[in-house]
Order: C-alpha cells, then sequence, then structure tokens
C-alpha cells in the first residue's frame, strides 16, 4: 500500500513533534537537577540567610526577609513547575473538540486500564480487546489513516505546547529568583 502524501507529512510532523517532547523532557530533568544543586549546602545556606536576618537595620532585614520570601517561593513553584513538564496531566484527546472519525488507534491508549491498586500490586491487566477486535478497530482507508495520523498530531502538539509552557514558566521563576539573589547580595554589600 504506498502512503499519500498527506499521510507522509502527518506522519513526519508525528516523529518531529515527538523528539521535540523528548527534548523537553531532557531539559526539565537537567532544570530539576540544577535545581536541587543548593540544597546540597542547605545548613550553609541557612545559617548565611540568618547571619544577614540579625544584622544591620531593620529595614534591611525586612527587605532581606520579604527577598528571601520570594527566593524560596519562586524555587519551589519553578521546581513544581518543572516536575509537571514531566507528568502528565490528564488525557490530551480532551482538548480536541469533536475528534470524530479518528478512535486513537495510533496511540492505542484505551486498550488497557490500570486502577492505583494494580500499580502499586504489580498485578496483570488484560486488554480490552482481543486481537480481532483490535483489528477490526484499525483504519483501512486512506482517509482513515490520516483521520487518525491527524488526531495524533493534534494530541501530541497539544503535549509539546503544555510542556513548553510550563517549562518556559519554570525558568522564567528561576530568573526571577536568580535576580532576586543578586540584588540580596548587592543589598548586603551595600549595606
Amino acid at each position: 500500500m504506498e502512503t499519500s502524501p498527506d499521510a507522509s507529512f502527518l506522519y513526519a510532523a508525528i516523529e518531529d513533534l515527538q523528539g521535540t517532547v523528548r527534548a523537553l523532557d531532557i531539559k526539565a530533568e537537567v532544570l530539576l537537577v540544577a535545581m536541587t544543586v543548593p540544597l546540597y549546602d542547605a545548613s550553609g545556606i541557612a545559617a548565611t540567610l540568618s547571619k544577614l536576618l540579625r544584622e544591620g537595620l531593620v529595614g534591611f532585614r525586612i527587605l532581606t526577609a520579604i527577598i528571601v520570601l520570594w527566593i524560596a517561593l519562586a524555587w519551589i513553584a519553578a521546581f513544581i513547575a518543572t516536575f509537571r513538564v514531566l507528568v502528565a496531566s490528564h488525557n490530551p484527546s480532551d482538548a480536541i473538540p469533536d475528534h470524530a472519525p479518528a478512535k486513537g488507534s495510533f496511540f492505542a491508549g484505551h486498550l488497557f486500564k490500570f486502577t492505583r491498586k494494580d500499580l502499586i500490586r504489580d498485578r496483570l491487566v488484560t486488554c480490552s480487546h482481543t486481537l480481532r477486535q483490535h483489528l477490526d478497530e484499525l483504519p483501512t482507508g486512506d482517509e482513515q489513516v490520516k483521520a487518525e495520523l491527524a488526531f495524533e498530531h493534534l494530541k501530541l502538539a497539544f503535549i509539546c505546547s503544555r510542556k513548553i509552557a510550563m517549562f518556559n514558566f519554570a525558568v522564567r521563576l528561576m530568573t526571577a529568583g536568580v535576580y532576586a539573589s543578586v540584588l540580596l547580595l548587592i543589598l548586603h554589600i551595600v549595606s
């Protein structure tokens, strides 16, 4: 069976988005690791912050406390946002209105249903379809194949867009935290 140019294009677009999703996951993993580096010297950081909060004029101590609180909140929010880049939030097909006639056969995520008990006990979960049922649901014509590929492309576009937005949000928060740290350093050099 010869593949149509439309189907070839959609398949190439799917592969491209899959590569982008993988790259975003790797960047998020690196950012998570980088964000944990300060935790290795948490006691040293706490001692320095305690000293800064005990010394100097009252106004500088209040400003220091506000900046430290901002840094902590930015770090926590950035950590959560970065972690969310790596975790699926919900079924991406829910973000695509009126996706008939596509059934989602490209990904086939509907074939196995796991409960929390299944995951904890590592219980065998069987397929919801027999081989014959699965074969009967596969797209047969070029238009059905294109519909399935287009549906998968839209789902991946949603996943990719969400990951980019969350990653950019995390980077902006981390950048704001770094700027606040530099401001804190400058204030205490000046004071």
